[in-house]
Formats: C-alpha cells, sequence, structure tokens
C-alpha cells in the first residue's frame, strides 16, 4: 500500500486528494516537506536509481516528481527557491563524497595490507630443498614411532633430529621469504 502511494505522490504529487483552494495550492506544493529539495534543483545523490552496489546509503524516502519540478520553474521565486535548494544539495553531495572517501582509503588500506602479508612465489629448487626436508622430518619420525617400545633413548634421539630438521626448514623458509620479498619490484599504488 505504501509503495502505491509513494508511486502515486512521485507521480501526481503529494496533494493529490484535496480539493484545491483559490488556485495557489497548485504553485506550492514543492514547499512540502515531504517533496526532496535535491531533486528539484537536478540531483538528489541518495535517490534509489542512483545509489547502487554495495554501499550502505539510506535512500532518500522523499518524493522525486518531475511535476514538482515543472511547478518550481514555473514559480515567481523560482531563483531565489532554487539558490536555497542548491544548499541543501551541497550538503547532501558532500555527505556523500566524503562517505566514499572514507571508504576508498579503508580499501586502499586493506590492499596494502593483503600485500603485505602475501608471500612471494619462491625459487623452484628451494622449494625442492623444503619439501625434500619435510619429507626426510617425516620420515625420522616414521623411524622413531617403528622402534619398539623398549628403545625409549633412540626414539627421543630420532624425534629430536625430526624437530631439528623441521626447525632448520623453518628458518631456510623465513631466510628465502626474506630474500624474495627484497628482490620483489616496488608495487605501484593508485592514489
Amino acid at each position: 500500500m505504501n509503495k502505491a502511494r509513494a508511486m502515486l505522490d512521485a507521480l501526481m504529487g503529494p496533494g493529490r486528494d484535496q480539493i484545491e483552494k483559490e488556485g495557489k495550492g497548485v504553485k506550492e506544493k514543492f514547499k512540502d516537506d515531504s517533496v526532496c529539495k535535491s531533486f528539484l534543483v537536478g540531483l538528489c545523490p541518495l535517490d534509489a536509481s542512483i545509489l547502487g552496489g554495495k554501499r550502505k546509503f539510506k535512500v532518500c524516502e522523499k518524493i522525486h516528481s518531475e511535476l514538482m519540478k515543472d511547478q518550481l520553474a514555473k514559480h515567481p521565486d523560482a531563483e531565489q527557491l532554487k539558490r536555497e535548494y542548491e544548499k541543501t544539495q551541497m550538503r547532501d553531495l558532500d555527505f556523500v563524497i566524503r562517505e566514499c572517501e572514507a571508504h576508498i582509503a579503508s580499501e586502499k588500506n586493506r590492499i596494502r595490507e593483503d600485500v603485505r602479508r602475501k608471500k612471494p612465489p619462491l625459487p623452484i629448487q628451494v622449494n625442492d630443498k623444503l619439501a625434500q626436508m619435510k619429507r626426510e622430518s617425516s620420515a625420522l619420525i616414521q623411524r622413531a614411532e617403528a622402534l619398539d617400545d623398549d628403545k625409549v633413548r633412540e626414539k627421543e634421539e630420532l624425534i629430536q633430529q625430526a624437530n631439528d630438521v623441521l626447525k632448520e626448514r623453518e628458518s631456510v623458509l623465513e631466510e628465502e621469504t626474506k630474500k624474495a620479498i627484497a628482490a620483489l619490484p616496488p608495487q605501484e599504488v593508485c592514489e
């Protein structure tokens, strides 16, 4: 019901059901608070047809009517009223611009953080060495698990050797990653 009423208001104006008095009411309907003043002077930045995407702007719920634009254009004080309405429009535009700039800044920061967290690709020989070290560690652990329970000291030594190989692997990985990061060309950030 409300959608139908809003569509009729946009098409015919907010006072479509009222009886006109003295012919004055016809020319003054655009001054009603339910009519969007920004739309009357050209553009409402919060109009549902303009907004889109993932933004969470609250859509302008006021009436956007071409009929009201025509009434404003025919009004004797149209220029003065347009100047007043343009001030309202500027506030709305400034709000939208501030929100968009804040969103752009947060997205730039997010992208910079993503680039910092991204690990560069390592050379093939380094990846092969790291994989070989991991296989060696796994083999040592399997040998330790295969030993009988009476050979506790040998099990502990094999597990310690496996842990040492993994620690060495981590240090090699960290060192090679630092080298790869240093070798990367600088990334260009759009401004």
